[in-house]
């Protein structure tokens, strides 16, 4: 855009040019992967009106407590292991 009626700043045209090649040689480091996310789901357990610690149960998804229910529990009269409840946990890790 240089005219003689407008002449051109040629010291400003070549710092932004050597400023544009200098930023261009410098690529930027990726960013770090990020760090383990907790996770949070729930776990079901069928059981008995008894109550029991939350160390060494088993638990399953909800198909898997299911399954169990119609296939091992109500089966046989009476419920096996007394079992009358499903327990839903919500597990965060």
């Amino acid at each position: 855009n240089c005219t003689s009626f407008k002449p051109c700043n040629i010291e400003a045209i070549k710092t932004k040019k050597a400023a544009a090649v200098a930023a261009a040689a410098k690529p930027t480091p990726p960013p770090p992967p990020p760090g383990p996310r907790a996770q949070t789901f729930y776990m079901y357990r069928a059981q008995s009106e008894a109550s029991y610690p939350l160390e060494n149960i088993n638990t399953a998804d909800l198909a898997g407590a299911l399954w169990y229910l119609h296939n091992e529990v109500v089966v046989a009269t009476p419920r096996k292991y007394k079992i009358d409840r499903i327990k839903r946990f919500k597990v965060t890790v």
